[in-house]
């Protein structure tokens, strides 16, 4: 018999509940939220990393198998004020994993939204109000009032089409990817340079933003959203399009027979770094 500590990788393969982050990956640095939508059930979200907090789900969305459908109109995630991403004038970067199911020219999907009438701080959608094709957009402010940094990227998005997308400030610049592929970006209406975001006391929501009216509700299906404190190189995003759960792991230990039947009477302990004590007979 062969006792064997394990570290079981999940990368193309999404994990199942219960596990965690694997803070030894360099791909995990600086992470500050990551919610894996493989609860199966409830009305929570969590998130993996503890450092942003569970999403409170409003209106019962569906539980598919590793994912959430939210239906456009009263279904979205609430997580509330987090100061883990009160980014400044810092880098940050935003990724998911999600299917839209319906897009609409000039109207906005919010995936990722810190921003209601009177605290405006970013928001992160599919569809961009202020450009008539249907492609991703960042924005943010640097005053709470009027958004000062808005950018949207040159693909356009599809709805009942899976995307792996990524939007991450990188300095006096944007980038976005969509399946891996990098985008051009555009500046928006409005736009007037790269400043320091705006940090404000709203709600970071999943799925929508806290404008009445003007909520703009993703609707679709998201399986993956990771917040990061910092931009992604181009190799580590190639990376996480090919393997989209790098840096989830937990150890498991496994217990592998190599052929011989082992019995024991008496007492049995494990003490210490994994020595195994037996008191009595053992055939």
């Amino acid at each position: 018999m062969t006792v064997q500590t394990d570290n079981l990788e999940w990368d193309e393969v999404k994990p199942p509940a219960g596990y965690g982050i694997d803070w030894g990956d360099p791909i995990s640095a600086g992470l500050v939220a990551c919610w894996l939508f493989n609860e199966g059930a409830g009305a929570s979200l969590f998130d993996l990393t503890g450092r942003s907090g569970r999403a409170a789900l409003a209106a019962s969305p569906t539980w598919g198998q590793n994912k959430l459908t939210l239906n456009g109109t009263t279904q979205w995630g609430s997580v509330g004020d987090v100061s883990s991403v009160n980014f400044g004038g810092q880098n940050f970067s935003f990724e998911a994993i999600l299917t839209p199911t319906a897009l609409v020219a000039s109207n906005n999907y919010i995936i990722l939204g810190k921003d209601n009438t009177s605290q405006r701080q970013f928001y992160w959608s599919f569809g961009d109000s202020n450009n008539p094709a249907t492609r991703m957009a960042l924005d943010w402010t640097d005053n709470g009032v009027n958004l000062t940094a808005q950018n949207s990227a040159s693909g356009s998005v599809v709805a009942n089409t899976r995307y792996h997308a990524i939007a991450q400030r990188v300095g006096n610049t944007v980038e976005m990817y969509l399946n891996g592929v990098k985008q051009t970006v555009t500046n928006g209406i409005g736009h007037t340079g790269f400043t320091s975001m705006t940090d404000t006391t709203s709600s970071l929501e999943i799925g929508r933003r806290q404008f009445p009216a003007l909520n703009q509700p993703f609707v679709g299906t998201m399986e993956l959203i990771r917040i990061r404190s910092r931009a992604m190189t181009h190799g580590e995003i190639m990376r996480l399009y090919a393997e989209p759960f790098a840096g989830i792991e937990t150890p498991r230990r496994r217990i592998i027979s190599t052929g011989a039947v082992l019995t024991a009477s008496g007492a049995m302990s494990i003490a210490g770094a994994g020595t195994l004590t037996m008191a009595g007979q053992s055939t």
